[in-house]
C-alpha cells in the first residue's frame, strides 16, 4: 500500500510537473490572440445576433451541441463575443490540460518504462499536433473558443476511453458520449481523434494486427461513426419538428468523388510546400521526410514484420483521411489553415512512435536532434501565431479608423441636410483587396485578417458597432454599381466612395 501511495504521488508531481510547462507554452503561443480583444468578420455578427446564429449553428453547420450552448447562453445574457477573453482563457487552460493528458496516457499505452527524456519526446509530439501555427485560424474567430473547449475535451476523453483495454463495454460508452459531444460542437476534431486513439490502439498491442487490435480499431471507427450519425439525426429531428430549416452545408455527391480526389491531390502542394501561406517554402514537406524517415529507422531496427508496416502506415493516414473525408462530405475542397490544422497529426504519430520504441543505443543519438527540431518547429508556429494575432488587431484598428471617419462624414451629412441616415449599402470597385495589405504581413490561407465590409454578415454589423448606430442594410441600385465598375482605388478617397441619397449611405468597398 505504501509503495502504491508513493507511485501515486510521482505520478501527480509529474502530472502537475507536465501540466505547468504545457501551460506556459500554451500562454506563449495563444496568448495576445486570447488575452487581447479582437473580432473576426463572423464575430461582428455574434455580437448582435447571437441567438439566430445559434440556429445557423445548427441548420448549416449540424453543429447541435454548441448551437444549443449558444442558444442558453443567449438566454443568459453572455454574448460569447463579448466574453472572449474569458472563454479564451478557459482555452488555454483546456489545452494545456489535454495535451498532458494524452501525453500522460500515451505514456501508459506503452506497456514499459518511460525516462524523463522520453516523456519530453511525447509531449512535443503532442504539442506539435495542438500548437502548430494552423490553430490561428481558429483563434481569430473569438466566437468558437467555447465550442472548441468541449470540442477538444471530447476528442480527448473520446480517445482515452475508447483506446483502454479494460471495462470495453463500459468505457466504450463513455467515450461515445465525448464523441457526441465532439461531433455536434466541430466535426473537424475527429481527425485528431483518429490519431490519438489509433495510436494508443497500435501502442497497446505492440504495432500487431491481430484480433484484439483490429477489433479495438473497429470499435474506435464505429463510435465516430454513430457519434456522426446521432448527431446528424438530432439536426434532421429538429428540422421535422420546424424549429430550424433544412439548410445544411453537407452537399455530399457520390458522382463528384472521382473530382474531389483529384482536387485532394492537387492541393497537396499548397500544404506540403507552400506551407499553407504559414511556413517557409518546403519545410513541411522536409519535416514529413524527417520524422517519418526516422520512424522507419526505428521499425527497421525493430524489425518490424509486414503487419506492422501496413498497421503503421494507417496509423499515420487515419486522421488525414477523416479530415478529407468531412471534406468530401461537404462537397468542395479548400485549402485553409482551420481546414487542414490535422495534417500535424502525421508528425505526432511519428514522434510518439519513436518516443516509445526507439532502442537505448539509438537514443543517445538522435534524441537531442529531434527534440531540437521540435523546439525549433514550436518556436516559430509560436512566433507564426503571434505575428498572425497583431495582424488581426491592426486590422481590427485600422477598420475602425475608417468607419470613424465614414461616421464623422455621415454626421457633417446630416448636420447638412437635417436628415438621420438609417441605411447603408456596400459595393466594390473593381479590384477589391481582400486585407488591408498595406498594414499587415500575413499570407496565410483561409479567412483571417478580411476587411469586414467584404462579408454582408459582418458589414453593417461592424459599422454599426464602432459608430454606435442601428444601421439598416439595403441594396445598392444598380445605376451606381455600373457607374463604379470600372474605378478602383487602393486607398481611402471618401468624397468619392461614398455616396449620400437622402437617408441612406452607399459605400464603394476598395
Amino acid at each position: 500500500m505504501m509503495i502504491k501511495r508513493i507511485l501515486l504521488k510521482e505520478k501527480s508531481m509529474k502530472v502537475f510537473v507536465l501540466f505547468v510547462f504545457n501551460l506556459f507554452w500554451c500562454i506563449l503561443s495563444l496568448g495576445i490572440f486570447v488575452f487581447n480583444k479582437h473580432f473576426s468578420v463572423d464575430d461582428y455578427s455574434l455580437l448582435y445576433q447571437q441567438k439566430a446564429a445559434s440556429f445557423t449553428d445548427i441548420q448549416q453547420n449540424m453543429r447541435i451541441v454548441s448551437g444549443s450552448l449558444y442558444y442558453l447562453l443567449d438566454m443568459w445574457g453572455i454574448n460569447i463575443v463579448e466574453w472572449q477573453i474569458f472563454f479564451g482563457t478557459i482555452l488555454i487552460i483546456t489545452f494545456a490540460w489535454i495535451i498532458t493528458r494524452i501525453t500522460m496516457e500515451i505514456e501508459e499505452a506503452a506497456k514499459a518504462k518511460v525516462d524523463a527524456g522520453k516523456i519530453i519526446l511525447l509531449n512535443g509530439g503532442t504539442l506539435v499536433l495542438f500548437l502548430n501555427a494552423a490553430i490561428s485560424e481558429y483563434l481569430y474567430y473569438s466566437g468558437v473558443y467555447a465550442q472548441w473547449i468541449i470540442g477538444i475535451l471530447g476528442i480527448t476523453y473520446g480517445a482515452i476511453c475508447i483506446g483502454r483495454e479494460k471495462k470495453i463495454a463500459i468505457n466504450w460508452l463513455a467515450g461515445l458520449a465525448a464523441l457526441i459531444v465532439t461531433a455536434g460542437s466541430y466535426q473537424t476534431f475527429m481527425a485528431q481523434y483518429a490519431y490519438v486513439v489509433m495510436t494508443l490502439i497500435f501502442l497497446r498491442n505492440e504495432g500487431k494486427i491481430n484480433r484484439k487490435s483490429v477489433m479495438a480499431s473497429i470499435r474506435a471507427a464505429i463510435a465516430a461513426v454513430v457519434a456522426m450519425g446521432i448527431n446528424i439525426l438530432g439536426v434532421k429531428a429538429l428540422v421535422q419538428c420546424g424549429i430550424i430549416g433544412n439548410d445544411s452545408r453537407m452537399k455530399f455527391d457520390l458522382m463528384k468523388i472521382p473530382e474531389l480526389l483529384r482536387s485532394i491531390s492537387h492541393e497537396q502542394k499548397s500544404i506540403w510546400i507552400d506551407g499553407m501561406g504559414i511556413y517557409p517554402k518546403g519545410i513541411l514537406a522536409f519535416l514529413i521526410v524527417f520524422f517519418v524517415g526516422i520512424l522507419f529507422f526505428v521499425m527497421y531496427k525493430r524489425r518490424a514484420k509486414i503487419g506492422e508496416w501496413i498497421y503503421l502506415a494507417i496509423v499515420l493516414s487515419s486522421g488525414f483521411c477523416v479530415m478529407y473525408g468531412a471534406q468530401i462530405l461537404q462537397g468542395f475542397i479548400r485549402v485553409t489553415n482551420r481546414g487542414m490544422y490535422a495534417v500535424f497529426g502525421i508528425y505526432a504519430v511519428s514522434v510518439w512512435i519513436i518516443g516509445i520504441y526507439i532502442k537505448e543505443c539509438d537514443w543517445k543519438i538522435v534524441k537531442q536532434f529531434i527534440v531540437c527540431v521540435i523546439s525549433v518547429f514550436l518556436f516559430y508556429s509560436s512566433s507564426k501565431i503571434n505575428g498572425i494575432a497583431v495582424d488581426v488587431l491592426k486590422t481590427n484598428i485600422v477598420s475602425r479608423c475608417y468607419m470613424e471617419e465614414i461616421n464623422r462624414r455621415i454626421c457633417n451629412y446630416e448636420n447638412l441636410n437635417s436628415v438621420h441616415i438609417t441605411k447603408v449599402g456596400f459595393f466594390r470597385d473593381a479590384f477589391v483587396s481582400y486585407r488591408y495589405y498595406d498594414f499587415i504581413d500575413t499570407g496565410a490561407y483561409g479567412d483571417m485578417c478580411a476587411n469586414p465590409f467584404l462579408a454582408e454578415w459582418s458589414s453593417v454589423n461592424s459599422l454599426n458597432y464602432y459608430t454606435n448606430r442601428q444601421l439598416e442594410l439595403v441594396s445598392v441600385p444598380e445605376d451606381i454599381i455600373q457607374e463604379y465598375e470600372g474605378k478602383n482605388w487602393d486607398e481611402p478617397e471618401w468624397n468619392d466612395q461614398l455616396i449620400f441619397d437622402y437617408d441612406t449611405v452607399y459605400i464603394c468597398v476598395f
